[in-house]
């Protein structure tokens, strides 16, 4: 019931019940029981809107006249121009330009334009809360004929509300018949503000190696701050040594290097929490193994925050494999060559040959061993097409036993081993020749294949 002249049905007898509606149909103005124990037969409506309901009895006529309405219109304001970044108010004053005080909850919706969002929504007696960018705000009231009531609305700014963002904001409430104030925009300037503030990250994609594919780093470089560059920004990336620039033709922002220094140029108008990405490829060598730390950095004229213009990525590298390919394990006669010359295949992790590569060979210096084409216990080739080392003719010593070759290069974990074995000379007795005398004959021992 709203505005009742009867407020509650006298059950034991027929009575009318007569409602009204605002113009536009979608509020109440008031609902009434007539009758009082009589029952209601017509109705009529005077120019002035009243209603007049016939009772039965006595031709009794009942005026039902309309109760004070309300009639709330809303004003929206801000101070000065918004800027990107900074949260900016608006001031949301509801009043009761009507004639009587509101009656059940009065609503206050705002859609906020693009660029804007919801921060927070305060006032005496207000309760807030945002869906997407619709911010609904809520009062019990009553708000009286006369008086006002204002919500602080707090919103974020984005650079997409640049250069302006024109918001509305609607109020409702039951009981009302004017709609025609029930809406307010308010044009607001949002400005760019005044601060350059170029930050930059650098991550790397995929697994270095040591002569494998490319390896990739992207970096990006952000506008955090409120101001459009004005000014070409400078990317500029010092590879560590081991690292080489690749040039890749397929990127859209490009790259160039001059030895170790690789620099991506940056056009002016990068606006702010917009962000340009580069990527910079390159070939890891041995140098590189097993880890380097890669670092850039970006300038721009009238940034002048250099925190956060710099940054580095540790970068792990894999390295090379090195394994015996050839001449383990065999044997060989004292103080001869061993027939299979000792070779090593070096590969990376992709089982790629490595060519170029120089491989170190190296004996024992004592007991059991044998020398190199050079006369010492070491020796070193390079690697040839193929990935494969060979080194030189291995003879082996006079000491007879089983021994241990290694082959190792750069940016390896583990050396490639040969197994070898010499033979040797043994002495023995001549049992012709003279009590006590002894006579050296050789005597080659076998691996028994031979």
């Amino acid at each position: 019931m709203r505005n009742p002249f009867q407020a509650t049905l006298e059950t034991y007898s027929p009575e009318g019940f007569v409602a009204k509606l605002n113009p536009a149909g979608s509020a109440l103005v008031y609902s009434t029981y007539l009758g009082r124990r009589e029952p209601t037969h017509g109705i009529a409506i005077d120019p002035s809107g009243n209603a007049y309901v016939t009772l039965e009895y006595g031709g009794f006529v009942a005026k039902i006249a309309e109760g004070a309405p309300p009639d709330l219109s809303i004003s929206k304001s801000h101070t000065g121009n918004f800027t990107f970044g900074v949260n900016g108010v608006y001031i949301l004053r509801v009043t009761n330009v009507g004639t009587g005080p509101t009656i059940g909850t009065i609503t206050v919706t705002d859609t906020l334009t693009n660029g804007l969002s919801f921060v927070s929504g305060t006032g005496t007696g207000w309760t807030c809360s945002a869906s997407g960018r619709t911010v609904t705000c809520t009062s019990p009231g009553p708000i009286a004929a006369g008086a006002s009531s204002s919500i602080t609305l707090t919103v974020g700014v984005a650079g997409a509300a640049v250069p302006s963002a024109d918001n509305t904001a609607s109020v409702s409430t039951s009981g009302e018949q004017n709609l025609s104030n029930n809406t307010a925009t308010d044009p607001t300037t949002v400005e760019w503000g005044t601060v350059i503030d170029l930050s930059i990250t650098k991550t790397h994609t995929g697994s270095f190696q040591v002569g494998g594919p490319v390896g990739t780093y992207l970096v990006t470089v952000t506008n955090v701050g409120s101001k459009p560059t004005t000014h070409p920004a400078t990317i500029t990336d010092t590879l560590p040594t081991g690292l080489s620039f690749v040039v890749r033709t397929f990127t859209t922002l490009s790259c160039s290097a001059s030895g170790q220094i690789v620099t991506c140029p940056l056009s002016t108008g990068l606006t702010p929490g917009t962000t340009a990405t580069f990527a910079i490829t390159v070939e890891a060598s041995a140098a590189a193994f097993p880890s380097v730390v890669n670092t850039v950095t970006v300038s721009t004229e009238g940034d002048t925050n250099s925190a956060n213009n710099t940054a580095s990525d540790l970068t792990p590298v894999g390295g090379l494999r090195i394994v015996a390919s050839a001449g383990t394990p065999q044997f060989a006669a004292a103080e001869t060559a061993f027939a299979t010359p000792l070779a090593a295949t070096v590969q990376n992790a992709y089982g790629n040959a490595i060519p170029g590569a120089t491989v170190t060979f190296a004996a024992p210096s004592s007991g059991a061993s044998g020398t190199f084409a050079n006369g010492t216990t070491t020796t070193t080739a390079v690697t040839n097409s193929t990935g494969i080392a060979t080194a030189s003719t291995f003879t082996a010593n006079a000491i007879p036993g089983t021994y241990t070759v290694t082959a190792t290069t750069s940016s390896v974990t583990s050396a490639a081993t040969f197994t070898l074995t010499n033979g040797g000379v043994l002495s023995v007795v001549d049992q012709e020749a003279s009590a006590g005398a002894s006579v050296n004959m050789p005597v080659t021992l076998s691996d028994g294949t031979g």
